[in-house]
């Protein structure tokens, strides 16, 4: 929507419902008019500017406030930019040089909007990062284990690296404190854990190594 050669003739090329293409607008509209319309500033009135430079703010105001700039975006023909993030990003506010304020238009805040949709990058999650984590989990000792523990593992790999987020002290606490868990032969074995500290470039936080009985119910299902 917010890709000045697509907006919403994207969509009915794909042969979109119109319901579905009018539901996507409306989600647009929401957007801007919720986060975005009300960070416009208000214009000054005559009494703030009586002593003050009437020109200052001129280029500032350079686009027309009468409309919605949402709407008149959208109504009108799609247009080849180019590079869209440069595209939107020229039509950001500048501070003033004299006043160093920046006064808020209503494109400024439709560049804003825009480019918050179109740099946002297709997954929250760094990919390569995580397949390379991935690989790392599966080795010929665990190339066994169920999806369900590999995505356990991976997502709490990635929330370990999140600063703060599961304190380390607490997570240490935690596993000293697992229960005695029972082997197959029908005694108890207490888990063992490896907690590793990194310290690298990358800021790796707390990760979490394989546990005996992992390793055990490895060779077990290899048996079969």
């Amino acid at each position: 929507v917010m890709h000045s050669r697509y907006k919403c003739s994207y969509f009915k090329q794909q042969g979109w419902l119109h319901e579905w293409i009018m539901m996507v607008e409306e989600s647009a509209w929401d957007t801007w008019t919720t986060y975005y319309l009300p960070t416009v500033s208000k214009l000054p009135n005559a009494e703030t500017t009586k002593n003050e430079d009437l020109f200052a703010d001129v280029n500032n105001y350079r686009h027309s406030t009468e409309g919605d700039v949402f709407e008149a975006y959208i109504n009108d023909p799609v247009t080849d930019c180019g590079d869209p993030i440069i595209h939107w990003s020229a039509k950001l506010d500048k501070r003033d040089a004299k006043s160093k304020k920046k006064v808020v238009t209503p494109m400024g805040a439709l560049a804003r909007m825009a480019l918050g949709f179109l740099s946002a990058p297709a997954a929250s999650t760094d990919v390569e990062q995580v397949f390379s984590h991935g690989r790392l989990v599966l080795n010929k000792r665990r190339h066994k284990l169920s999806v369900e523990s590999t995505r356990a593992n991976i997502i709490l790999n990635s929330w370990g690296k999140v600063e703060d987020l599961i304190p380390k002290k607490v997570l240490v606490k935690k596993f000293n404190e697992k229960a005695l868990q029972p082997n197959n032969g029908g005694g108890k074995k207490k888990a063992v854990v490896e907690i590793i500290d990194s310290t690298d470039d990358e800021g790796d936080a707390t990760d979490s190594g394989s546990s005996e009985d992992d390793k055990n119910s490895d060779e077990d299902h290899g048996d079969h």
